[in-house]
């Protein structure tokens, strides 16, 4: 992905019969995201991580849920 580009998508590969893509994309100035989607008959959301531009990891989802994410102190 270009540092130009607001949207970057790749088809990765196939694996059983079902391709997945790849999707990294700027939602604002501070935030970004990458998702993977499946396709088996329809497409749909299987991970999506939203972080900053450290990549530190603000926000976890699936396709049913949102999860603010923080990590875990030693």
């Amino acid at each position: 992905m270009s540092n130009h580009q607001v949207i970057d998508t790749a088809y990765v590969y196939r694996k059983n019969y079902h391709v997945r893509r790849v999707r990294i994309e700027r939602v604002n100035d501070t935030l970004f995201s990458t998702s993977i989607y499946t396709k088996i008959i329809l497409e749909q959301l299987t991970l999506r991580l939203l972080y900053d531009k450290d990549y530190k990891i603000k926000k976890i989802q699936t396709y049913t849920v949102v999860k603010d994410y923080s990590p875990q102190s030693p």
